[in-house]
């Protein structure tokens, strides 16, 4: 087969196969920040956040895991519960976070308007 026909038969690993290398990069960037943090409570937010990260990326490709035997369905469901402590531990660093990693604010969301659709 050429080259570009393997590669057509590949592209869905391919891409898988890429975001999941760019992840991998991306948690170790995460980790090395968190080591280097100027405070212990620095540090710790930014472990969690890379914990997040993670746990939030398995969780996302968990019929993936499932289905090739790498956990089984009560580790699933840890992770799931492991996310959403996570989350509630962070919700009060959010600001903070988002400062910390340059979002723009023209991408958020306008709070004013959030609170009053609720």
């Amino acid at each position: 087969m050429d080259s570009f026909r393997a590669v057509t038969e590949c592209q869905d690993h391919l891409v898988t196969l890429a975001r999941a290398h760019v992840e991998r990069l991306l948690l170790e960037h995460l980790v090395e920040g968190a080591a280097r943090a100027p405070s212990p409570g620095l540090s710790h937010v930014l472990g969690s956040a890379g914990a997040l990260f993670a746990l939030s990326s398995i969780e996302r490709d968990r019929g993936w895991f499932l289905e090739s035997g790498y956990i089984e369905g009560v580790k699933a469901r840890a992770i799931r519960v492991q996310v959403g402590a996570l989350c509630a531990e962070l919700r009060d660093h959010a600001t903070l976070l988002v400062d910390g990693f340059g979002v723009p604010d023209s991408v958020l969301p306008d709070m004013a308007k959030a609170a009053d659709s609720e």
